[in-house]
């Protein structure tokens, strides 16, 4: 609950460069408020606005480094007038490590895509100072997160 958590905020327009988005914090993934389903907006979730299609992503930074092995995802999935809502259709794990460099967790477990509960996959421990979601969003759909646990954190 304590992580600092960052979005790449591209911009809104197709066709804007790539120096046009910036790395911005975001929130309501790590506040430990417990969703009853996937469309359960009544407290704070991230969500990639206007992003359809696309491959997107959340990170944690941490004040230090810790080990973790298993991180659980609760995901967003509703209607909206701006836009439907869904479910990613995959998604990966990365780590930041000693070089400061994403490096994709070892030995996951499935990376499930599940509506209604948390998605828990465990892994190879790693030592490290954040974390980072890659989601490929669904054809046609946006996505986002609603809570985001990391465990086994030592």
């Amino acid at each position: 609950s304590k992580a600092k958590t960052l979005c790449n905020m591209g911009a809104i327009q197709k066709d804007a460069p790539e120096t046009a988005s910036t790395m911005g914090e975001v929130w309501g993934v790590n506040d430990q408020w417990e969703p009853k389903r996937s469309s359960d907006t009544s407290k704070p979730y991230h969500y990639w606005w206007l992003k359809q299609g696309t491959p997107e992503s959340i990170a944690y930074e941490f004040d230090k480094p810790y080990m973790v092995s298993n991180v659980q995802v609760y995901w967003l999935d509703f209607d909206h007038y701006d836009g439907n809502f869904r479910v990613p259709a995959s998604w990966k794990l990365y780590y930041k490590n000693e070089a400061g460099v994403w490096s994709e967790v070892e030995q996951p477990t499935a990376y499930g895509c599940d509506k209604d509960r948390y998605n828990s996959v465990d892994f190879k421990p790693v030592k490290t100072t954040g974390l980072k979601i890659v989601a490929q969003l669904q054809k046609g759909a946006s996505g986002g997160v609603i809570e985001w646990k990391v465990n086994n954190v030592l």
